[in-house]
């Protein structure tokens, strides 16, 4: 963690421990509000609950402690507790749609299945029937048959 002499800082001791004047910062410096992207995966990071207490230690090191509270009270009220519940709702609606949208496509599937049945059906059907409308001599010769026995 940053050190200082003087100021908000930690208070280094005279035993030793080396101040810096660069500090790559925590997490490997993925966690800072040093530009827009790392920024908002520390807030990312804050709304999760994942650590936010870490962000605010580091915070008050830096700043002081009379004012980051402030922020990261309002950023885990809303944030996490407003925001991200909303975020949750809408992925559920979505997925809500999505799943009645696959139900009504394997509905349609089904219908048509057995749409495509009820017209093969009617087809062998039709076939059968020419077929014995083509036929009668053998019918009747079968008859006679029928008869003689």
């Amino acid at each position: 963690a940053p050190c200082a002499f003087s100021g908000n800082g930690r208070q280094c001791a005279t035993n030793g421990t080396e101040c810096r004047s660069g500090w790559v910062g925590p997490n490997g410096g993925i966690t800072n509000f040093d530009n827009f992207a790392f920024a908002m995966l520390t807030v990312f990071q804050c709304i999760t609950m994942e650590g936010w207490t870490d962000v605010l230690y580091w915070m008050n090191d830096a700043m002081g402690f009379e004012l980051p509270w402030v922020y990261f009270v309002s950023l885990v009220i809303f944030g996490s507790f407003f925001v991200l519940n909303l975020v949750l709702g809408v992925l559920s609606g979505e997925f809500s749609k999505e799943r009645e949208k696959a139900k009504a496509r394997g509905d349609f599937q089904k219908l048509r299945e057995k749409q495509q049945l009820e017209e093969d059906l009617k087809g062998y059907l039709d076939w059968i029937t020419q077929a014995e409308d083509i036929d009668p001599e053998n019918e009747e010769e079968g008859d006679e048959e029928g008869k003689r026995n």
